[in-house]
């Protein structure tokens, strides 16, 4: 009888012990949403952002900006920015747009 009320207690314990730690899984994601929102746009990025969703937009789908890393991207800014005919300056506000968060 004692058995069955401790194996009774150890399943309840194991139990109550797995959901907090889901908790806390979901809260630290629910954090990290936060504070990539928290990010402002510039006048600059927002300019970038234009210029990315018109010009890069205009002839093929576009990637998402996380898809690449700093180091990627500033190869693949280079090309298009020759094929699309972005001055130096468009090229430069749209690389700092697509790597903001990373």
């Amino acid at each position: 009888m004692k058995l069955k009320v401790l194996g009774t207690f150890a399943i309840i314990g194991l139990l109550v012990a797995c959901s907090s730690s889901k908790k806390a899984v979901a809260e630290s994601k629910t954090h990290t949403l936060t504070e990539v929102v928290a990010i402002e746009m510039t006048p600059e990025l927002a300019a970038g952002k234009t210029i990315f969703d018109n010009k890069c937009g205009k002839c093929h789908d576009l990637p998402e900006p996380s898809r690449y890393s700093k180091e990627r991207w500033a190869p693949i800014m280079n090309s298009m920015a020759k094929k699309s005919k972005l001055s130096d300056d468009d090229r430069d506000m749209v690389y700092n747009y697509v790597t903001m968060n990373l």
